[in-house]
């Protein structure tokens, strides 16, 4: 059985509470090159799909 790190699991936590927040910011500012906004593309296309391979790879040697 695979049991993902909790650093990953908590980072990837991180991730999702930040693109609340930043949708919450985008959705107040109008402007389609904010920092807000780019940053939660950013986010969404890039960070948390690379924290969800971290969670559902399992990495080095599994124990007996």
């Amino acid at each position: 059985m695979y049991s993902p790190s909790v650093d990953a699991l908590v980072g990837l936590r991180n991730l999702t509470v930040s693109s609340h927040m930043l949708i919450n910011l985008g959705l107040i500012e109008s402007r389609a090159d904010a920092p807000e906004k780019t940053t939660l593309v950013e986010t969404t296309t890039q960070r948390i799909p690379a924290a969800l391979d971290r969670v559902d790879t399992p990495g080095g040697t599994m124990g007996p």
